[in-house]
């Protein structure tokens, strides 16, 4: 999801080259604080440079990102209740129907071996399956939305070597 936005923040002058090992080292990342946190502090190093009479672009892509950043570490949060919750049985009324009969359906909870999502003997989330289905959405907005930005990103990098 965020290699592209890497890259684009790598690019280098010739815009045919890059460090490979910056690459590698990138993709050796396997937490998502530490991706953001590389990718913020690219950031700040690719938008410390003038960019000419494309500069209010570049303030804009610049504040972009520190938003795409937090929403990209909070679906990471998702993702993990996803990866690392259980599954269980979930009996309910169906309040879609005027007699409201009881289903048998499915529902993912925290696991039990992370306590701080078990509040007071409950736990702090219940996804059903529509739930997820939001989520799966939301990622690939989320991943659209990065891809965009890096292409924004690349299509500013010769503006900022005219200056």
């Amino acid at each position: 999801m965020t290699a592209a936005l890497h890259r684009a923040l790598l690019l280098d002058d010739d815009r045919d080259s890059f460090e490979s090992a910056e690459i590698e080292a990138f993709g050796g990342l396997n937490n998502v604080h530490r991706r953001a946190k590389k990718l913020s502090d690219l950031s700040k190093d690719f938008f410390g440079a003038a960019f000419g009479d494309q500069q209010d672009e570049a303030n804009e892509i610049c504040k972009e990102i520190a938003s795409l950043l937090a929403a990209y570490r909070g679906w990471a949060e998702r993702r993990n209740d996803l990866a690392h919750g259980y599954v269980t049985g979930a009996d309910g009324p169906d309040y879609n129907q005027e007699d409201q009969p009881i289903v048998a359906t499915y529902a993912l909870c925290p696991s039990h071996a992370r306590l701080p999502k078990w509040s007071h003997g409950e736990p702090v989330y219940n996804y059903v399956a529509e739930d997820i289905a939001s989520f799966a959405a939301a990622f690939r907005a989320l991943d659209i939305e990065i891809e965009a930005m890096a292409n924004r990103i690349e299509n500013l990098r010769p503006y900022r070597l005219a200056t």
